[in-house]
């Protein structure tokens, strides 16, 4: 507790003021949005409820309306007098079979076509009247069928047999033993019965017509453990749930021996009311996120002075020079601000003072600088050297200051301290020809350059120190000749510049602290990384490989920058 009193008394006075706010307003929303959350949950169980009981009793309507038609059409047709009156008949001509099949078939061909999803309908006669295709059978055919020992001899029986449904009823044939008596067999599509089941098209209720000799007859597509549901249900007609897999009901089919079975998941059910969960969240979360905000606006509208007067210091001790800090008020925090506001005039006073010494320092050494190395006075000299040269046909000394005169024009870069690449390729070029030229030729070089990024920025001489590097520390102690190649070419997003040289290497003990110290040798490669570093940051600047008596491979990597950049450079 000394803890939590201690951290709250810590706090600064806007955010004790925020935390009141805060909690004054959570505890209500929070009891509402529970409240919520229980009571729209229970209702959308209730509803999904009560939408499967009424589905079921319209599903189970329709169904029990259909079997009866199909119930209808059979009796009637066993019922029929002609017809009765036609199998009882003892045929002795062909012409009486004749005339009676075609009544037989004429009349089971228009029911068929009236009664939709009926395959065929076949009278299967214990008479002589003879076959007719589909539509008249002998007596002992039907006796071949696994279902025949359960047909009923006295009222219509409903069958299965995987593929097809079957309606069969007797023939009103009293003058018959009852295991001899003709039997009218309607053959029915199982589709013609799935259409009403899959009038249920909601994808979490399953609907099945379950028969206790052939298991599932027909379904909505939706079919699950029914042995299951059904074992667990304990009464017709009755919702029953079970929390943790679904909520069913069953009843029996009217006229068959068959049972309709309707479930749905408890799960899908329960995911279904997370959509009003959520959106009863989001609407408590968007009273809160008002509250929050309604608390920052009255926390700074209280505070708004001593907000002020932190904003000021905190731009005083960023370095700011110039700070308006004005109170009118005659209270404690006015007599603060204008304190405060007086010590800043006087700290502007002693800033300004030093600031301007500082940069009439700085200005004074840069012109004295630009004093030590006048570019005019350099370029005129050389050239006149260039010229003396050529009235005296000296060639070697004209190439050799033009060279020279080209290499300080690249590397003063009108004092600006980042070029282009091609300038800075230019400078080196300028260079190892020199360099050439002294050493008489020793060491060759090899430009491999790709045009694409001539125009990239690169910082001033990045690249004389490691070229010169390559030549007095890399070919100078070596017999064989130097070779020296320079590859510069864009990858992806980056500049890659590779110097390679062919010369004595470096120890492995150097390479370790190369660009980390100052070199005794003269290297200078941790001045050019630092710059590159500097001026494009820490994911950029050199590499280098070395294997002693083989050389020195070394990396510059920078960003490909073009056009903009330099144009502000320039």
């Amino acid at each position: 507790m000394d803890k939590i009193s201690r951290f709250f008394n810590d706090m600064s006075f806007r955010n004790k003021i925020l935390t009141a706010f805060i909690f004054i307003a959570l505890i209500p929303l929070s009891v509402l949005g529970v409240f919520s959350y229980k009571t729209i949950r229970s209702m959308l169980i209730n509803k999904e409820m009560m939408y499967l009981e009424s589905t079921f009793a319209q599903t189970s309507q329709v169904l029990h309306s259909r079997i009866s038609t199909y119930d209808n059409v059979i009796r009637s047709l066993c019922f029929n007098r002609q017809l009765i009156s036609l199998n009882q008949m003892i045929y002795e001509s062909d012409y009486d079979r004749y005339e009676s099949l075609n009544f037989i078939d004429d009349l089971f061909v228009t029911t068929k076509n009236l009664v939709p999803g009926v395959e065929y309908i076949t009278l299967f006669t214990n008479s002589n009247m003879g076959i007719h295709g589909n539509t008249v059978r002998p007596i002992d055919e039907i006796k071949s069928f696994e279902w025949y020992t359960a047909v009923s001899d006295t009222a219509t029986s409903w069958l299965y047999d995987g593929s097809y449904i079957f309606c069969v009823h007797p023939m009103l044939d009293s003058a018959i033993s009852d295991r001899n008596r003709s039997y009218i067999v309607m053959q029915i599509k199982v589709e013609a019965i799935e259409e009403i089941l899959r009038s249920v098209d909601a994808q979490n209720i399953s609907v099945v017509i379950w028969s206790e000799e052939n298991g599932i007859v027909s379904n909505n597509g939706n079919t699950q453990n029914v042995h299951e549901v059904i074992d667990q249900i304990p009464s017709l007609n009755e919702l029953y749930i079970d929390n943790n897999k679904f909520i069913s009901i069953k009843d029996h089919i009217k006229g068959t021996s068959w049972m309709m079975v309707m479930s749905a998941s408890y799960k899908e059910i329960i995911m279904s009311t997370y959509l009003f969960s959520v959106t009863v969240i989001i609407i408590i979360l968007s009273c809160f996120l008002v509250v929050f905000v309604v608390s920052i606006w009255f926390s700074r509208k209280m505070l708004v002075r001593i907000y002020q007067l932190k904003r000021n210091m905190a731009e005083v001790e960023e370095g700011a020079f110039v700070v308006n800090v004005e109170s009118s008020s005659k209270d404690e925090i006015g007599e603060l601000i204008r304190g405060f506001s007086a010590m800043i005039v006087k700290i502007n006073d002693l800033i300004e003072k030093n600031y301007k010494a500082t940069v009439e320092k700085k200005d004074y050494e840069l012109k004295a600088l630009q004093a030590q190395i006048n570019p005019h006075f350099l370029y005129n000299s050389l050239s006149l050297i260039n010229w003396r040269a050529l009235r005296i046909d000296a060639p070697e000394i004209s190439e050799l200051a033009r060279l020279l005169s080209d290499f300080y024009r690249t590397t003063l870069n009108k004092g600006n301290s980042v070029t282009i690449v091609m300038k800075e390729i230019l400078n080196i070029k300028s260079y190892l020809q020199i360099q050439q030229i002294m050493h008489n030729d020793s060491f060759s070089v090899e430009y491999q350059i790709e045009d694409i990024i001539g125009n990239c920025l690169i910082p001033n001489l990045t690249l004389q120190p490691l070229v010169e590097n390559a030549i007095v520390h890399g070919f100078e102690k070596m017999e064989r000749p130097g070779k020296l190649t320079i590859t510069a070419m864009r990858n992806n997003d980056d500049i890659h510049i590779v110097i390679k040289d062919n010369g004595v290497g470096i120890p492995a003990e150097s390479l370790n602290t190369i660009l980390q110290t100052e070199s005794q040798e003269g290297y200078g490669l941790k001045n050019v990384n630092q710059r590159i570093k500097l001026i494009f940051g820490e994911e950029y600047g050199m590499s280098i490989e070395s294997v002693v008596d083989e050389g020195t491979v070394v990396t510059v990597k920078i960003p490909a920058q073009y056009g903009k950049n330099y144009n502000e450079a320039e």
